[in-house]
């Protein structure tokens, strides 16, 4: 399947994402975050959100790490202070109203996790 074509709900997430090419185990838990909330929100397609979004979304008390992370997903950088990962930028953009908005490259790196 090519990544312009996944849906949230194409995306098994039973594996954490664990071994992805974030290379960092706390982007892997915030990508899961976000398809987990994709798929509540319509897991037919992708869907803005926010970082309020996010927060109500998340079982889990998040920190602002995870807002950090979401950030570097954009602008490119190291995702967590102690860490050796620097990630490009564009796996997210910033898009109406300070809404997330996966790209093209963030659904090249879920593809290695679609449904068998």
């Amino acid at each position: 399947m090519k990544s312009k074509n996944l849906l949230p709900s194409d995306i098994d997430i039973s594996n954490r994402l664990c071994d992805s090419r974030f290379r960092s185990c706390e982007t892997e838990t915030v990508a899961r975050n976000i398809v987990i909330i994709q798929n509540a929100i319509n897991p037919d397609v992708w869907t803005p959100f926010s970082f309020e979004d996010y927060v109500n979304r998340c079982a889990h008390r998040v920190s602002e790490t995870e807002h950090q992370v979401l950030e570097t997903l954009v602008t490119g950088g190291k995702p967590v202070f102690n860490t050796s990962v620097v990630l490009e930028p564009g796996y997210l953009e910033k898009c109406e109203g300070e809404k997330y908005k996966v790209t093209e490259k963030f659904l090249k790196v879920l593809s290695q996790f679609v449904k068998k």
